[in-house]
């Protein structure tokens, strides 16, 4: 009897034994013949990842400039291959990438090219599979060099049923996922620092963004009509994750009718997913200016006057029959309840099958990557 052979083991066998590998030995193993290749395909581009790995919290101009190009470097291969071949698209199950045009080269800093912003979305329309998104970015850095789109297509990511929006997004591009998903098949959601991107002459730098049609962050604060949207209409939503920057004090950078309305609006989606959400985050960072930060413990808080009286009576309102887990943290607690461990207290007395409860009450500070 003929011993068995990795060639003459079953195509299910050469699929799992792919799903083990980590991506560097996967792409190894599809280099080592045709038919191998073709039938790890679906593996190996299950998994679309765009994003750098910054080596340092901080880092140097020119290692920018390098994260900048990777990020680039990966989105046009990404997208080159799945102008070439189509079919490649139903095999995507996830993406993780900014959607960005770039604007400049490591040598030149002036605009790139590359890509054009059609071949762009004529390859992300062929990912119709997509289950999971992770869409934006948290470096300001490639936030600052990349081109506004204008050509969104209306449809992105259709089968998506876990999205995350991280950091700073263009507001189309958000709305357009949001659309574009059935609300009644999402399962996960996180608005991760979710800041707005777009032109502004609110920022005293200059560089090639100041001309026409080029990118800058915007104004702080979170686009508006994000969760809205989804507003009684998710009814199988299992895990809601909701993060944001925290606004100490009055300030020019502030929007406050914004920011109460995006409160508002936060509160109306969490009272409209209570019932079959399991695992509940809301946390808030307070972005500090040197001016305030020595004192900025001992003042009140804008962002914890918000939390107490919009967000905090969403959650501690109705019924939450299927809530296992809940976070709060970078909000200080309202002294009514007792602090942070008078409102465990309290959320253990309404959400009896929650077993899971942290509230963290965290000192200012800023999140990572985002400013």
């Amino acid at each position: 009897m003929e011993k068995p052979t990795f060639s003459t083991f079953p195509p299910e066998i050469h699929v799992s034994i792919a799903e083990h590998c980590g991506s560097s030995d996967l792409l190894n193993l599809c280099f080592t013949s045709k038919w191998v290749y073709e039938r790890c395909l679906r593996v190996l581009y299950r998994h679309v990842d765009l994003e750098h790995t910054a080596p340092r919290s901080f880092p140097r101009p020119h290692e920018e400039l390098e994260q900048l190009n990777d990020v680039f470097q990966k989105q046009q291969g990404v997208v080159n291959t799945l102008l070439r071949h189509p079919e490649y698209g139903k095999h995507v199950r996830s993406w993780n990438g900014a959607l960005y045009m770039p604007t400049v080269d490591l040598q030149s800093r002036r605009c790139s090219g590359g890509i054009s912003e059609e071949q762009l979305w004529r390859a992300v329309e062929l990912l119709t599979h997509v289950e999971s998104v992770r869409a934006g970015t948290r470096n300001k850095f490639v936030a600052n060099w990349t081109v506004l789109t204008t050509r969104i297509p209306a449809v992105l990511f259709p089968s998506a049923t876990s999205v995350t929006l991280v950091g700073y997004i263009q507001s189309g591009i958000a709305k357009s996922i949001l659309q574009s998903i059935n609300p009644a098949l999402l399962r996960y959601i996180c608005l991760d620092f979710v800041r707005k991107c777009g032109k502004t002459s609110m920022s005293p730098r200059t560089g090639p963004w100041e001309t026409a049609g080029v990118g800058r962050v915007a104004p702080l604060g979170v686009p508006r009509g994000l969760l809205m949207m989804l507003t009684g209409r998710c009814t199988a939503l299992r895990t809601l994750t909701l993060r944001r920057l925290g606004q100490i004090e009055e300030g020019p950078q502030w929007n406050a009718v914004a920011e109460e309305a995006s409160y508002v609006e936060w509160a109306h989606f969490i009272r409209s997913v209570r019932g079959t959400v399991q695992r509940f985050t809301f946390e808030q960072i307070a972005v500090t200016q040197w001016l305030t930060l020595l004192d900025a413990d001992q003042r009140p808080r804008i962002m914890d006057e918000k939390f107490q009286r919009i967000i905090l009576p969403a959650i501690l309102s109705g019924d939450w029959p299927r809530l296992t887990a809940i976070k709060f943290r970078g909000s200080k607690c309202p002294s009514e309840h007792g602090g942070a461990d008078g409102l465990i207290s309290k959320l253990q007395s309404i959400h009896v099958g929650c077993t899971d409860i942290t509230v963290e009450e965290e000192k200012s500070e800023e999140p990572p990557g985002l400013d």
